[in-house]
């Protein structure tokens, strides 16, 4: 019996302590505090159409709001469940698996759009419903930059000002996102210009993808039809455009059958290139600010949540490498061959230029250098434990004097260069190896403690502290 315009702020904290209330035959809370949110900006909306004052601004909706959250989080109640993120080895491993598993003409057309979807979708960052809403007029091959994508709107762009992103060429044409749309444009349009028998003379006619095809001539296509769109099972292409679950489900589909776990396809979904393009990036030394600009993202700590649940280990003291996540595809970044050389301190002057001597030798990454590429250069150069040391603190200083993690500071460098370190672990590694047999891990509660112990032998062999 209450009126909903205008409302009381009371009426719409009683209103949302009603629904967090609610619990359905399962027991657990019918409603997260992310639709709750959405509930009041949906009432302050309708508010302040009408041109009424605003209740949910008031600190009654506020503080409610915010102890309803601390109850949920208090007792566990619907706990944020993020899709996993598919990294750049993911993409890889998934591309290719869709790629071997093609048989024929039919398959093969399945196999283009998705390495489309999951190339596009991972180098362009975007959200499922970016890459749904694409019409063919919407993406051209530049040049000098690969792909321009212009996102006509978006979640964050409601009023449609667009905005234009750059998906680069790569050096691996089996991972090179404008190879991946070529492909794709050449089906859309074969398909759009004479039906079904025209797809499958292209196929039959097609050359063995062996090569770069990014800058060949593209076909035309009708700027305003659909470009990824669903396939019926007989080949023939929709004149719709492909939904948001079906993406899903095909991220899901190509993973399960690249030999993926269940519980981690469980985990994965049309988030799970958005999330990976973030988490790769962050991973190769990029900072929020640089990431905002390629995904859209208007509020840094969006960006952060990333970091903090799918990659809490790497520093966040990086400098402005927007696109560094190309680098693990092969590519050259725009604009990256203009960074400024790194600062090298005089005393470490000789042992970096030697590292990067034998980098430019070896065809190897200077900066960010991984481990292995460390381990392998200290194997090329045996020098006294102090050398060493102090080449791999040359290495680690230039890294973090340039906002890198520092590749030093991996376990397996720490043991080649602290000899002691090693055999201290080796001994450990024995004593844990001779321990964990008689470790019980069944029975009740033996059981659960001794998995429990085990679980933290082995970590401190593997030179872990405690």
């Amino acid at each position: 019996g209450h009126p909903s315009l205008p409302t009381h702020p009371a009426i719409v904290a009683a209103y949302l302590v009603d629904a967090a209330d609610t619990l359905p035959g399962a027991g657990e809370k019918a409603y997260s505090p992310t639709t709750l949110n959405r509930w009041v900006s949906v009432i302050g909306h309708y508010q302040r159409t009408a041109n009424l004052r605003n209740p949910c601004t008031e600190a009654l909706v506020t503080s409610t709001l915010t102890g309803i959250r601390r109850t949920y989080a208090t007792n566990g109640d619907r706990p944020r469940n993020p899709r996993a993120p598919l990294l750049t080895s993911d993409i890889v491993t998934i591309v290719q698996s869709a790629r071997q598993a093609v048989t024929g003409w039919a398959t093969e057309v399945h196999e283009r759009r998705d390495s489309a979807l999951l190339l596009m979708g991972f180098a362009g960052a975007f959200r499922r419903s970016d890459l749904v809403a694409l019409h063919c007029g919407d993406v051209t091959v530049h040049r000098l930059d690969g792909v321009h994508v212009r996102l006509r709107r978006s979640k964050t762009d409601q009023e449609g000002t667009g905005t234009v992103r750059a998906l680069p060429f790569t050096t691996n044409h089996h991972t090179c996102p404008p190879c991946a749309y070529v492909r794709w444009a050449q089906v859309v349009a074969a398909f759009d210009m004479a039906g079904r028998p025209g797809l499958i003379r292209l196929l039959r006619t097609a050359q063995p993808f062996e090569h770069h095809v990014c800058r060949s001539a593209l076909p035309r296509m009708r700027a305003r039809a659909p470009l990824f769109r669903a396939i019926a099972k007989n080949g023939n292409l929709s004149d719709t455009a492909l939904s948001g679950a079906a993406v899903h489900a095909s991220i899901r589909r190509r993973a399960q059958a690249a030999g993926y776990d269940g519980s981690i396809v469980a985990q994965l979904g049309g988030h799970s290139l958005r999330a990976g393009f973030v988490t790769q990036a962050f991973r190769n030394g990029a900072d929020a600010h640089a990431i905002m600009r390629q995904t859209g993202h208007t509020n840094p700590a969006t960006v952060e949540l990333y970091a903090r649940e799918h990659a809490p280990l790497v520093e966040r003291r990086h400098r402005d490498r927007a696109l560094s996540v190309y680098v693990d595809l092969g590519s050259t970044p725009p604009g990256l061959s203009e960074c400024p050389p790194p600062v090298v301190p005089r005393r470490y002057r000789h042992d970096w230029a030697l590292f990067v001597d034998w980098c430019q030798a070896c065809d190897h990454r200077v900066l960010p250098t991984q481990p292995s590429v460390l381990a392998e250069f200290l194997a090329d150069h045996p020098a006294a434990d102090g050398t060493q040391r102090r080449r791999v603190t040359a290495i680690n200083t230039v890294h973090t004097t340039a906002g890198l993690p520092a590749p030093g500071r991996a376990e397996t460098i720490r043991q080649l260069v602290n000899n002691a370190r090693a055999d201290r672990l080796a001994q450990v590694g024995k004593r844990v190896a001779q321990v964990l047999p008689r470790i019980p891990v069944t029975g009740w509660p033996g059981g659960l403690f001794g998995r429990r112990d085990a679980l933290l032998l082995s970590l401190a062999a593997a030179g872990l502290s405690f």
